[in-house]
């Protein structure tokens, strides 16, 4: 799972209005084919030159249980290239965001240490060329949009004032359940060589994040019980602005009902 979010993480990339876009829009389109590359170096410019640093992009995926950090390094193909002994750098905290909610500020200072991991890895003098993205998931959603939009405003000012990485406010947001979705069926389609192949080869369902995942299944159930439910629980569920009932079955929770209800659902 943790390669499907990394891969997820990187289409991210893909929303950026920005010349590393332009970039990736304009890459061979063969490089959507490759995982990873070797690292080409510039031609030197003489004995001592230096070896060239690549291209870097620093992704926040803040989901509802904790905010992970991705930093990717591309050659001048657009290959994806070594981080140490990693493909990527990777890095995560807890409690998410969406646990801060009516205290921005600490919001905003709990992903303080990744951002520093960030500055870490990437040479100074690329920083203002290394665009950061911030996508926020079913935490944040669940919040409401004023205290969502706080929270996201506090993390817009850490990252202006904290660091010099390419800064654009937009791209510190919350990702629809749409987004979050078609992002993760093209990853793990692309993780499995399912990509331009046939249509019905292709995984046509996800599963989803620790609360997305449970949200789906209460909105999939036409039934009289929710499988995902303690047991003894009657009530209503409110998720992205829409309520639904919620009444555990008389057996309570169940992991395998819950999958095949995930399993059932077509998303594309």
């Amino acid at each position: 799972m943790a390669r499907v979010v990394g891969v997820a993480a990187l289409l991210l990339l893909l929303q950026l209005s920005s010349p590393y876009h332009a970039i990736v829009a304009h890459a061979d389109p063969a490089v959507l084919g490759r995982k990873a590359g070797v690292a080409e170096e510039p031609a030197a410019a003489g004995k001592n030159a230096p070896a060239g640093p690549g291209r870097y992009a620093v992704i926040f995926d803040a989901g509802s249980t904790g905010s992970r950090l991705h930093v990717f390094r591309f050659d001048r193909r657009m290959d994806l290239v070594g981080i140490g002994d990693d493909i990527e750098l990777f890095a995560k905290v807890k409690p998410g965001l969406s646990s801060y909610a009516g205290r921005p500020q600490e919001a905003a200072n709990s992903i303080l240490p990744l951002l520093e991991k960030a500055k870490s890895v990437v040479p100074s003098r690329l920083m203002k060329t290394t665009p950061l993205k911030l996508g926020a998931t079913a935490g944040l959603r669940l919040i409401g949009e004023e205290k969502a939009e706080e929270i996201l405003e506090a993390v817009r000012d850490l990252v202006h004032t904290k660091s010099k990485f390419q800064y654009n406010p937009d791209w510190i947001n919350v990702l629809e359940g749409s987004q979050e979705g078609h992002y993760l069926w093209v990853a793990l389609n692309y993780l499995l060589d399912k990509l331009g192949g046939d249509y019905f080869s292709r995984i046509r369902y996800l599963r989803f994040g620790a609360f997305a995942a449970r949200a789906e299944i209460l909105k999939a159930k036409n039934g009289a019980f929710s499988s995902c439910m303690l047991r003894g629980f009657s009530g209503t569920y409110t998720y992205n602005g829409q309520q639904y009932d919620a009444t555990a079955s008389p057996n309570g929770a169940d992991f395998d009902k819950n999958f095949d209800l995930i399993g059932s659902q077509k998303f594309i």
